[in-house]
């Protein structure tokens, strides 16, 4: 584990050949570099340099945690990270809903240009970013969760005033009803937003690589929903890993490492291909 002024980081060199390739590896809300500790092994024979971000601890105040930042202010301290060990370009392989959402906040921040690559692992609408938001989506059934990007505002709103009536007597941390209201009312705001705008005919050109990686029986994040919460993009590649849940990267390391390997081969400049694989 390293630290900088910022934030703690861990860092892996490949084994063999000098990295040409810096990729960052972002989690979701609760955050470990723990997570992805097999992937990397598993992508060893590829040259890329990884640091993990870990969120647990803000380096500045050690009595501070990352739990309550929103993706803004952790993009905000990604990006503070990146200053100071002078990185300029890199890629960004992100897992879930809050990281891919830390993604997009960074990728705004940064500009394009600043990237080679993106993939995201079981991406989603990118809003359940505390433990409210999370409660909530866990009472939705698999049907809702795959077309919550489809649904009416209306409906939304219901569905978050029902979960408020079943959280605010017993929810922890302790809120007010209506904290957690605004709260979820605010998450349906955003969601109608993200709707609309993936709904568009119109496709964002993007001058980079992007890939999707997902679980074929992921509940947490359906594969339906994945596809929709994507459509906004331009060309993206997407992989699918059969018989596999949310945390395939866990789960199937070497699985979801062919498919970010494959990837990068193909479409990133300065990614060497290995005949033999370190795992």
């Amino acid at each position: 584990m390293k630290r900088t002024k910022c934030i703690a980081y861990e860092e892996y060199i490949p084994s063999q050949g000098n990295p040409s390739v810096i990729a960052l590896f972002i989690n979701g809300w609760d955050s470990s570099p723990a997570f992805f500790h097999d992937l990397v092994r598993s992508i060893d024979a590829l040259n890329l340099r990884c640091i993990l971000v870990d969120f647990k601890f803000d380096t500045r105040d050690a009595g501070t945690t990352f739990v309550k930042m929103s993706p803004v202010a952790r993009a905000v301290t990604i990006k503070e990270l990146l200053d100071e060990l002078a990185i300029d370009r890199l890629g960004i392989v992100a897992f879930g809903m809050f990281g891919g959402a830390i993604a997009r906040q960074l990728v705004q921040k940064l500009g394009i240009d600043r990237f080679k690559f993106i993939t995201m692992l079981a991406p989603g609408p990118c809003l359940i970013d505390n433990t409210l938001r999370d409660a909530f989506w866990n009472l939705l059934p698999l049907e809702t969760r795959s077309g919550i990007l489809d649904m009416k505002r209306e409906d939304l709103h219901a569905l978050a005033q029902k979960a408020v009536d079943l959280f605010h007597d017993g929810f922890t941390p302790r809120l007010t009803r209506d904290e957690m209201l605004t709260d979820l009312l605010g998450m349906v705001d955003e969601l109608h937003v993200i709707s609309d705008i993936q709904a568009s005919k119109q496709r964002h050109a993007f001058g980079i690589p992007v890939e999707m990686i997902c679980g074929e029986l992921d509940e947490v994040v359906p594969l339906e929903l994945s596809f929709k919460t994507m459509r906004g993009f331009g060309e993206v590649q997407v992989n699918i890993i059969p018989m596999a849940g949310h945390f395939f990267p866990l789960d199937y390391p070497e699985e979801t490492a062919n498919c970010i390997r494959d990837f990068l081969v193909e479409k990133v400049d300065g990614i060497s291909s290995a005949k033999v694989w370190a795992v």
